[in-house]
């Protein structure tokens, strides 16, 4: 797999799906931002970015992606 890539550098093409590592803000008695990873996918169009196929995050802010690793191979 390769390395990850910061948005700043560079952006995935549109639509494609991506893994993400990403921060968020979570309300109620967690109140607090996270980070971890999830599939992402870039809407240039849009400069916005769809997580786990939801639009539903918070404060979100994508770090750095990577592309998807190959399926395993074999029986």
């Amino acid at each position: 797999m390769g390395d990850w890539i910061f948005v700043e550098d560079k952006l995935p093409e549109s639509t494609d799906e991506v893994l993400v590592w990403f921060e968020y803000f979570r309300y109620g008695e967690y109140n607090g931002l996270y980070q971890t990873w999830g599939i992402g996918e870039y809407f240039k169009q849009y400069n916005s970015w769809m997580i786990d196929h939801s639009t539903g995050w918070r404060d979100l802010r994508v770090i750095a992606w990577m592309p998807m690793p190959e399926p395993p191979k074999g029986k």
